[in-house]
């Protein structure tokens, strides 16, 4: 988490209204609220589900999450979040739904925050690529859906039976 308000501080100074809400539990919850306390732009709302995490996420125009990324990637995509992420070695399997440049970014130097905040300000202030990035993530999250995997499924086993 010091990796994202690291990353976060190098944005403020390049974007002065860049606000960051941070969305989430875990052991770093501490943490975070004490990196927060001297940024009144750091908003840390704990966890939050539902209705609730669809209203904050509304909110923003980028998904910030440059460590281990799982299922939340399909939460900020259909959220029409661009999605800003790092080669991080360890990601979970859903990595595979990102296309780096179309849907979101992938810095390749997982270790560095000044990279990372480089890549997410330049994206920033390029709002027709931001923009393009959103809409290939609504594209994406509809790929994914479970409606479209229950067809999917359903198309398999139709195939299956007619062999």
């Amino acid at each position: 988490m010091k990796f994202l308000v690291d990353a976060a501080d190098r944005i403020r100074k390049e974007i002065p209204d860049f606000e960051l809400i941070i969305v989430g539990g875990g052991s770093d919850l501490p943490l975070v609220n004490r990196l927060a306390q001297s940024r009144p732009w750091i908003h840390v709302m704990g966890p939050r589900f539902g209705q609730e995490k669809v209203d904050l996420m509304a909110l923003g125009c980028i998904f910030m999450m440059p460590g281990l990324m799982g299922l939340a990637i399909l939460d900020a995509a259909t959220a029409g979040l661009a999605i800003a992420t790092t080669a991080f070695p360890w990601h979970s399997p859903e990595i595979a739904y990102l296309e780096p440049g179309i849907s979101g970014l992938k810095v390749a130097d997982w270790e560095d925050p000044e990279a990372y905040a480089n890549e997410v300000a330049a994206l920033l202030r390029n709002r027709p690529a931001l923009e393009r990035m959103r809409e290939a993530a609504r594209r994406m999250a509809d790929c994914y859906s479970i409606e479209a995997m229950a067809q999917n499924f359903a198309s398999g086993v139709l195939k299956a039976l007619a062999a």
